[in-house]
């Protein structure tokens, strides 16, 4: 049987849900952690500030984020933070089906997510940062910094994003 994961681009979920946004909250103080109670999307999803919290202590523990059907049943994903920024901004993820895991896989994935985060983060870290990556804007003046209401964008992404210099996106 043929399974895969479907994503969508462009498509927002908030940061408590899914492996990326938890790897990049973990990167943050839990005061900075907005007051309960979170959208769930399946009955794994943590919806209290205090499940939260203590799910990014692991993270914290641990070095990179788990979604286990938190966002999407069936999917479970591993998140990693890239911490050529403080705090990081970017991350990477990789999602499997459940039915594909097997403890032995998950720890393949999170040997090589581990290789790949530790290469970007080398490459970032150099002469040019995030330049470097590709991920400065084209007109060369960079990204702009993360807007001061960044944590709440996080918890309601369909928010629109300000941006200091840029306005509205």
């Amino acid at each position: 049987e043929y399974l895969r994961t479907i994503s969508r681009v462009g498509r927002r979920l908030p940061a408590h849900v899914g492996a990326l946004g938890k790897a990049l909250l973990a990167e943050r103080p839990d005061l900075d952690l907005p007051e309960g109670p979170y959208e769930a999307l399946t009955p794994n999803t943590r919806t209290t500030r205090e499940a939260l919290a203590a799910d990014l202590a692991e993270v914290r523990a641990r070095g990179y984020a788990v979604d286990r059907e938190e966002g999407v049943l069936g999917i479970v994903g591993f998140g990693f933070a890239l911490r050529y920024d403080t705090p990081a901004q970017d991350a990477v993820s990789c999602s499997v089906p459940v039915a594909r895991l097997t403890p032995e896989h998950e720890e393949r994935i999170v040997a090589v997510m581990r290789e790949i985060r530790a290469k970007i983060e080398a490459a970032g870290a150099g002469p040019g940062g995030r330049r470097a990556l590709g991920l400065a804007a084209a007109d060369g003046r960079g990204l702009p910094a993360a807007p001061p209401d960044r944590h709440s964008r996080l918890f309601n992404p369909s928010e629109p994003r300000k941006d200091r210099e840029h306005g509205t996106r």
